[in-house]
This record gives C-alpha cells, structure tokens and sequence, in this order.
C-alpha cells in the first residue's frame, strides 16, 4: 500500500513541474533573437505586416509604457510595420515595433511580425 502512494506521489509531481513549465514556455515573452527577423528582403517596396497577438495593445508616443498612449489596437488586428528597436525592459521586453502610420510604438511581444523589418535608424 505505502508504495502505491509513494508511486501515486511522485507522478503527481512530475505531471505539476511539466505544468508548470509549459505554463511558463506559454506565457514567456519571446527572446530578442525569435522576435527580430532576419534580414534580407527590400523592405522599402513592400508594406510590412504585423499582426496583434496581445489584448488591448496601446501604441505609444515613444518606446516606453510610460510615454503617452496613442491608440488601442485588438487580437487579430494586422497592422503596418516601419521598423524594430531596443528600448526599455519595463515588463514587456525591450524589443519594440515602430508603426508605419502614426508613427507610435507597440512592444514586440504584442505583435506578431509577419514580414521582416529592419532596425530603425538602418
């Protein structure tokens, strides 16, 4: 009996540490190298595209959640994309998207980019 329930225990452990870390691979945001295209293309011919995967994303004046907010764009939203940059790690990550009309910013994570960019200032 005591194995059983020794048995019992340590496969409930396993099943809530794999939990666990697929809950943390879900909501993690993505690494500067996943988010940055890769370069490559003429970029200046074509629109480049993002789509919004975040909930209610402001765009921003600058790259920082703490400038003024511009807009509000919803999930499935395809927005157009000028360009990348770092800015400040303020909780979504440091990687930003400039907006092709407007001019404001979104964080990376909140959009997915579907055509590659290149780096602001580039």
């Amino acid at each position: 009996m005591g194995g059983k329930v020794m048995a019992w225990l340590l496969g409930s452990v396993v099943v809530g540490v794999l939990v666990a870390g697929l809950l943390y691979a879900v909501g993690r945001s993505p690494a500067p190298d996943d988010a940055k295209p890769p370069s490559g293309r003429d970029t200046q011919s074509a629109a480049l595209r993002g789509r919004v995967v975040g909930e209610d994303v402001r765009s921003y004046a600058t790259a920082s959640l703490s400038s003024r907010t511009l807009g509000t764009y919803g999930r499935g939203v395809n927005v157009e994309l000028a360009c990348w940059q770092d800015g400040p790690d303020e909780g979504k990550g440091s990687l930003w998207y400039r907006l092709a009309e407007g001019g404001g910013y979104v964080p990376a994570v909140d959009v997915q980019n579907i055509d590659t960019l290149p780096a602001c200032g580039a």
